[in-house]
């Protein structure tokens, strides 16, 4: 028996509902997937110095979100966070040329 909102999708051997536009994904890729999200949002989080409260939203977001917003998702926040990588060694290299007159 297939659900209203699932009319349309192909059924796997196993029982599984699936459309045929997008990845087949184990739970256990799903899994591993999210997992990534979260290390990728909390190293985000540090280096652009969320507060707690922003970083915890993001990640109930992320976490609590479709299924399809899963990549999309691991696409924005790793573009993000290249950037954000980038900036900060760009930073530390203008830091570590910079005169120092504390003395």
């Amino acid at each position: 028996m297939i659900p209203v909102d699932c009319i349309g999708a192909l059924q796997s051997a196993d029982g599984g509902l699936y459309l045929p536009w997008g990845p087949c994904l184990s739970p256990g890729d799903v899994k591993r997937m999210r997992g990534e999200l979260v290390a990728l949002i909390e190293e985000l989080a540090d280096l652009e110095q969320w507060d707690s409260g922003r970083r915890d939203d993001v990640l109930t977001r992320a976490i609590r979100g479709p299924l399809a917003d899963l990549m999309p998702n691991l696409h924005h926040f790793n573009e993000r966070l290249s950037e954000a990588r980038a900036e900060a060694a760009a930073r530390d290299a203008m830091d570590r040329r910079t005169w120092r007159f504390d003395r």
